[in-house]
């Protein structure tokens, strides 16, 4: 799983040289990388009636982070990764990755 697909970046090339620089937002202090979820279909019809919570679990590097949601059409959620590990250690990249729901 890629939680990047939409990080910033600008490449700068200098002419005819073959030099390129690439700026990364990645490494901007506060950056936090972000997973977009569509977590109920947009109409309510599509939504079962028997279903009366969303749970939401989500593991990046240890850190266990957990939502309980009602039951509406339309449920979107961004989570945010501040990119620390379970041991507050900075992380670059996410090895250890999981969601669920119920």
């Amino acid at each position: 799983m890629n939680i990047d697909r939409m990080l910033p970046k600008i490449i700068f090339s200098h002419p005819g040289t073959g030099i390129h620089l690439l700026y990364h937002s990645a490494r901007s202090p506060g950056y936090l990388s972000t997973i977009q979820l569509q977590l109920t279909p947009d109409s309510p019809s599509s939504v079962p009636r028997s279903l009366s919570k969303v749970h939401l679990k989500i593991t990046i590097e240890g850190v266990v982070h957990e939502r309980v949601f009602e039951a509406d059409p339309g449920i979107q959620y961004t989570y945010a990764w501040d990119r620390l590990n379970e041991y507050r250690q900075v992380s670059t990249c996410p090895n250890r990755t999981r969601m669920s729901g119920l």
